[in-house]
């Protein structure tokens, strides 16, 4: 994975990521497959639902275990900047009212296509948590989110490039 940072308080936890990756097919094709709510609820690592509410906005439902911890996240994503097929500026916001947690999401991505028929991803996002999960140990959250990351991508990999 690419670099990270973290900082941490007893009542605010922030992790940010930075990586890229190529993927096989057109930004065309890539961008239909990320922006379509059914591929979103099968690449999200416990992804219940995921529904459009319009072309900028999705609301989710998703549940992860965490250390000791089921956590059940409801939120939203806002696509609040975006040059399609370009580039994609989100801004998404879930409540767990189980651990009474807020996470607060920003993420970039951009796509490049590449003289080889792949195009490159480059993707940026910053995670902000507040509430009961910032009891968990950040290295123990940021493993976690990590290996959501990496799954995320891959399963979007295996969707744009079986299609």
């Amino acid at each position: 994975m690419g670099q990270r940072e973290d900082t941490d308080t007893a009542e605010t936890m922030e992790l940010s990521f930075e990586d890229a990756f190529t993927l096989g097919g057109n930004k065309d094709e890539i961008w239909s497959s990320i922006s379509d709510p059914g591929v979103l609820a099968q690449c999200i690592p416990g992804a219940e639902d995921v529904e459009r509410i319009s072309r900028r906005k999705y609301t989710v439902d998703i549940q992860r275990g965490i250390s000791h911890l089921t956590i059940e996240l409801s939120g939203d994503v806002e696509l609040v900047e975006m040059n399609e097929p370009e580039w994609i500026v989100a801004d998404g916001r879930a409540y767990d009212p189980r651990t009474h947690s807020d996470i607060e999401g920003v993420a970039a991505m951009e796509m490049t296509e590449l003289d080889d028929g792949e195009v490159r991803v480059d993707y940026k996002a910053t995670l902000t948590f507040t509430g009961g999960v910032t009891s968990i140990p950040t290295r123990m959250i940021e493993r976690v989110v990590t290996s959501d990351v990496d799954a995320y991508f891959e399963n979007v990999r295996s969707t744009v490039e079986d299609d």
